[in-house]
């Protein structure tokens, strides 16, 4: 069908006006995107000093750098409002974020209404520990491990922790730089490089069986080095602090001495329910208390019927931790002792121990292939573990007596422990207390839905900056261990805010407490004067919940 000419005629005037339309708005000018600035200066922490050519960069979501002026100057420009995580660094300074401490910065708001474009950004000159590692003659010893301890108060409780770990260079040299200011210890381990392991009875290795006559190891080189500290101790207590200021470079030379390795004798290995076609031993040193260093020259070998000897090891306190699992299980029993050449340590009888087993109830929602391990953790941070079978039933073999925080470690997301319950076993909490008397049965129950606790932090009725955020249990009787685990901290950003996310569901307190990240809070008394202004919040399952807190200063020391 053919249109008429009239209808021809006003299609095409219809056509041309339409056209006219969409090019006049083409021409027309879209509205600019909305966009901000943050903006500041780079100025020394201690003297104020502008920090010229600063590298500043952001992390997270958005990834932008820039660098500081002559005068430390700095922008970025045309950002999209958000949160922006500020680094910065200079040469001769730490590498570090907006007023950080320890693992918290305050981060950068951007928006309506929001400042970020007066920001003092305070970078604190580094530190560097330096020194040479030598034997009795003064020559160089090579590849020997130094470890750097710091001193301080983390997540709440004061501890000394191997801050970082180098090995010396050809020339006995190492080299700690960007350290910012803090109480150090430095100590050296390792073993002579023409040392020879030796042990006093080998094995026979047609029999299994010691040798009728004993052949020593040649004590000329049956020799290690002790785990010698800053300035010539091998007791910690002896070890000589470092107290590192803003711009120090101190030097911490060490000597070592090497002394006659020690040799001991493990009886009754197979005596505590073992298994497995295999058996291993690993020694850890625990310096200061902390978490343990290895001793990488303790060696194994069977002398007899359930009878091992470990050697080349240092004298004094250490942990052994002889393992006889094999098709990829951990059956572990630590010891500790002050190590004696030719001591002999019973297992059978050194620890009583006895089998954990159970069962694992899986979350709502949550599949029975991701449960994952149940492991056991005492307050020194021994482990135990055992993986949950496809039943949901587990073992763990030879847990010696003892108090044990009961933790899952499983693949289904939001997933927590929610209630502990045993026989012949104390419970408090999620924590069992077991006097090896019998063996334990636990049922663990795992509930889903972790919830997030944010907010803003107001001082004077204004939003505050930097301020430690903590949120605690209620519940003060809790064990430490478990205290540790529910407890979330934060650092406000620069508009006052704070998200603490990953909580279990529960009722807490949630503190702020401006200049308060050396406060020990893990114990129960410095933390006493501040959970009455604190706010109670109650979480449930998966909730997201928003709080406002009023900030408190620290207390003087001495009120506490």
């Amino acid at each position: 069908m053919r249109r008429s000419l009239p209808t021809m005629i006003v299609s095409v005037l219809l056509w041309c006006a339409a056209g006219v339309c969409a090019a006049g708005q083409r021409e027309a000018k879209e509205p600019a995107a909305v966009t901000y600035r943050i903006a500041g200066v780079v100025v020394d922490a201690q003297t104020g000093a502008a920090v010229p050519g600063a590298e500043l960069w952001t992390t997270g979501d958005v990834e932008l750098k820039t660098s500081a002026d002559a005068q430390g100057r700095f922008v970025f420009d045309r950002l999209e409002a958000g949160k922006y995580p500020l680094n910065a660094t200079a040469p001769g300074y730490v590498k570090e974020g907006l007023d950080q401490h320890g693992a918290f910065f305050t981060g950068i708001a951007v928006g309506d209404g929001l400042d970020s474009e007066h920001v003092v950004f305070k970078l604190h000159r580094q530190a560097v520990i330096y020194g040479r590692v030598t034997d009795e003659r003064g020559d160089a010893v090579r590849r020997a491990t130094v470890y750097l301890f710091s001193d301080g108060v983390d997540f709440g409780k004061h501890e000394v922790t191997v801050r970082a770990q180098m090995q010396t260079n050809d020339l006995g040299a190492f080299r700690f730089a960007h350290l910012a200011p803090a109480k150090y210890y430095v100590g050296v381990m390792t073993r002579p490089w023409w040392a020879q392991t030796g042990f006093k009875f080998p094995a026979n290795a047609s029999t299994g069986t010691a040798d009728a006559t004993p052949a020593p190891s040649d004590p000329m080189f049956d020799i290690v080095y002790p785990l010698t500290y800053f300035a010539g101790t091998t007791d910690d207590y002896g070890a000589m602090p470092l107290l590192a200021k803003p711009g120090d470079a101190i030097e911490a030379n060490v000597q070592l001495t090497a002394v006659p390795a020690v040799h001991v004798f493990l009886t009754n290995v197979d005596a505590a329910r073992r298994r497995g076609e295999h058996v291993s031993v690993s020694a850890m040193l625990r310096p200061f208390g902390s978490a343990g260093i290895p001793v990488e020259s303790a060696s194994l070998t069977a002398v007899g019927p359930k009878t091992f000897e470990v050697g080349a090891l240092p004298p004094g306190g250490l942990k052994l931790t002889v393992n006889r699992g094999g098709n990829g299980t951990w059956d572990a029993h630590a010891v500790r002792l002050n190590a004696v050449d030719g001591e002999s340590v019973d297992l059978a009888a050194n620890t009583a121990a006895c089998t954990v087993s159970g069962i694992l109830v899986a979350a709502p929602g949550s599949k029975p292939e991701l449960l994952g391990e149940i492991v056991l953790r005492n307050e020194e941070l021994d482990l135990f573990s055992a993986p949950v079978a496809k039943d949901a039933t587990f073992r763990i073999a030879s847990v010696p007596e003892g108090t044990y925080e009961v933790l899952v470690n499983t693949r289904s997301s939001g997933d927590y422990v929610a209630k502990v319950s045993a026989t012949s076993a104390k419970v408090t909490g999620k924590t069992v207390k077991i006097d090896a008397t019998n063996d334990v049965k636990l049922t663990v129950t795992m509930g889903k839905g972790l919830g997030r606790v944010s907010g803003v932090v107001k001082m004077d009725d204004k939003p505050a900056a930097g301020v430690m955020v903590l949120l605690v249990p209620e519940d003060v009787g809790l064990p430490a261990g478990e205290k540790e685990e529910l407890a979330r901290m934060d650092q406000s950003d620069s508009d006052g805010t704070f998200t603490l996310g990953g909580v279990v569901p529960g009722k807490y307190v949630l503190l702020a407490i401006e200049d308060g990240w050396e406060l020990e809070w893990r114990q129960e008394g410095p933390l006493t004067p501040y959970l009455q202004k604190g706010v109670t919040v109650v979480l449930a399952a998966g909730e997201d919940k928003k709080v406002a807190v009023e900030g408190v200063k620290k207390l003087p020391a001495d009120n506490h």
